[in-house]
């Protein structure tokens, strides 16, 4: 099988605007080699992200073992590696063409279930050594947090479904969102907005665009200095906060756009309730080459 030269690859791999700094500067090197390999191969995308979910996890579960230094730091490294083939997925959908709503679903659902098993595997793992019950406690904080916020996104899809106009403004919103803004919807962010100041810039990548991959860092920083506890600190602590605060701003901002009750009554889903349907941007078609997958 012959491949297009490395520079063309290296540009129908990237993502363009919406490419992550940790993809941009790192994992998108690292991964060329092996999405080149795989290209060879029948290997599907779903099932490079399969594997990568047991990679990952593999990793996270290492946590368990505190007692001896070098068992979190390889399972750190592990799921680095874990985060390389979650790129190659995408690099590989991207050059065949591959795009399927259930790769991103598979996708996002590994995520959320990696860092849940991340957090309570170190917990646990330092309760073994330790004693303390302390950081059981920040690992639920942590997990509650990490499964609370999906939840939440989830749950404002789920309550459209009963006010058909919205919920058709909403997904046109979508459908007209740049690539690179619709990733910040994805994270939670509600729309594009200036970075002024580094420390929003951080908030912005830390928290939110690069979120898996700084996850990821700040596990293998710490298990080398053998400070996994500060982990549990950060996310434990951080993680339950922005998702009571996210749930509180959903309480009392409008949803955009807002549309009155007495024009969006309530009630089942039917055709004969949604406005006419616009032309679909030909751009936005499967196969066209604009991934909905969420792979890195």
């Amino acid at each position: 099988m012959k491949l297009p030269p490395r520079r063309e690859l290296k540009r129908i791999f990237s993502k363009g605007d919406a490419e992550a700094p940790l993809a941009r500067y790192f994992t998108r090197h690292v991964s060329y080699p092996f999405s080149v390999l795989l290209l060879r191969t029948r290997i599907t995308p779903n099932q490079i992200t399969v594997f990568s979910t047991g990679v990952f996890i593999a990793g996270a579960v290492a946590q368990l073992d505190q007692s001896r230094r070098w068992v979190p730091i390889a399972g750190a490294l592990t799921m680095w590696f874990g985060l390389v083939l979650d790129t190659v997925d995408g690099e590989i959908a991207r050059y065949r063409r591959q795009y399927s709503v259930k790769g991103g679903y598979v996708d996002m659902v590994s995520h959320r279930l990696i860092n849940t098993v991340l957090f309570y595997s170190a917990g646990v793992g330092l309760w073994l050594r330790d004693g303390s019950v302390t950081p059981l406690f920040l690992a639920m904080g942590a997990s509650f947090g990490e499964l609370g916020f999906t939840m939440m996104l989830y749950a404002k899809w789920r309550a459209l479904l009963d006010h058909p106009k919205l919920l058709q403004g909403e997904i046109q919103r979508v459908v007209d969102t740049p690539n690179a803004v619709r990733k910040r919807l994805k994270a939670g962010f509600n729309e594009l907005r200036e970075r002024k100041n580094p420390l929003t810039w951080f908030y912005d990548t830390w928290f939110g665009l690069d979120y898996v991959g700084a996850v990821l860092f700040t596990t293998l920083v710490l298990s080398i200095v053998d400070r996994i506890d500060i982990l549990l600190w950060i996310y434990g602590v951080f993680l339950p906060l922005r998702a009571i605060l996210f749930f509180v701003r959903r309480c009392f901002e409008p949803f955009s756009p807002e549309l009155d009750s007495a024009d969006n009554p309530p009630g089942p889903l039917s055709t004969d309730r949604l406005p006419p349907p616009t032309p679909s941007r030909p751009d936005l078609r499967l196969g066209s080459g604009v991934s909905p997958k969420t792979h890195c």
